[in-house]
C-alpha cells in the first residue's frame, strides 16, 4: 500500500462542501498529522467559497485534475449517496486512499466492487462510521473479545 503524508502529514482532499464536509474540514484541523489540501464541489464557486472558508487554495470543480494533484494523499467523499461508487472507484484507480462518508454504496454488490478494485489496485478505503471509534463502543469490543 502507498505511503502517505512524505512529511508525515497526509494530505486530504475532500469531495463535497455541504454540512458533513464542513464538519471534517473542521475536525481535520484537530488531527496533528493531517491537512486539508483540496476540495472538488460541482461548481467553481462552491469549491472556491468552501477553499476560502476552510483556507485551502486548491479548489476543483473537474474530478480528473482533482485527482491529478500528486501531493493528494487521500479524499474524504462527503457528496450525495448516489455519487459514491462513481467518485470512489475513480480515486481508487488514480492511487488515492479513500474514506467514504456512511452509506459506503447503496448496496453490498456495489460495496464489494469497491472492495474488489481496493484490493486490486493496494489502496485503502474506509467507511465514515466514526461510532466504532467513541470510548464506550471500544470498551464493548474489548469486553466481548475477552
Amino acid at each position: 500500500m502507498r505511503r502517505m503524508g512524505k512529511d508525515g502529514i497526509i494530505s486530504f482532499g475532500i469531495i463535497g462542501t455541504g454540512r458533513i464536509a464542513n464538519d471534517f474540514a473542521e475536525d481535520l484541523k484537530l488531527v496533528p498529522n493531517a491537512r486539508l489540501h483540496s476540495v472538488l464541489s460541482r461548481t467553481r464557486e462552491g469549491a472556491e467559497q468552501f477553499g476560502q472558508r476552510h483556507g485551502v487554495s486548491q479548489t476543483h470543480d473537474s474530478i480528473d485534475q482533482f485527482l491529478a494533484d500528486v501531493a493528494l494523499d487521500a479524499v474524504y467523499i462527503a457528496s450525495p449517496n448516489s455519487a459514491h461508487v462513481a467518485q470512489s472507484l475513480k480515486c481508487i484507480r488514480a492511487g488515492k486512499a479513500v474514506l467514504i462518508e456512511k452509506p459506503l454504496a447503496p448496496s453490498e454488490p456495489e460495496a464489494g466492487v469497491i472492495f474488489r478494485e481496493a484490493d486490486k489496485h493496494d489502496v485503502l478505503v474506509m467507511e465514515g462510521m466514526w461510532i466504532r471509534f467513541l470510548p464506550g463502543i471500544l470498551k464493548a469490543k474489548k469486553l466481548i473479545e475477552s
